[in-house]
């Protein structure tokens, strides 16, 4: 599943995220979205932003994202947005259970 939905793309530590980002991973999973409702027991509806519907599925691989707040990302000069990348502390702890 997370593989199926590019979830994968996220688990690299330096990478980084705006809500930009988003669109084809969340519109992926919104079209499975009764499946995983049946099998995770989360609702993934169209009210949901893409964040929302993102990082909802990272959570419930146990993968926490923080964010950052900045005014210099490409295309969005001189907008306060949210940059996102793997919580470090939550994505220290995951890689230390082997």
């Amino acid at each position: 599943m997370r593989e199926a939905f590019g979830l994968n793309d996220f688990l690299d530590p330096n990478k980084e995220w705006t809500k930009a980002d988003l669109k084809p991973y969340a519109d992926k999973i919104r079209l499975y979205a009764p499946e995983i409702l049946h099998h995770l027991n989360r609702t993934i509806s169209d009210k949901m932003s893409d964040v929302q519907v993102v990082h909802q599925m990272l959570s419930q691989l146990g993968i926490k994202a923080a964010f950052r707040w900045s005014r210099f990302e490409p295309g969005f000069e001189r907008q306060k947005i949210k940059v996102y990348r793997l919580d470090p502390e939550t994505w220290s702890s995951l890689m230390s259970i082997s």
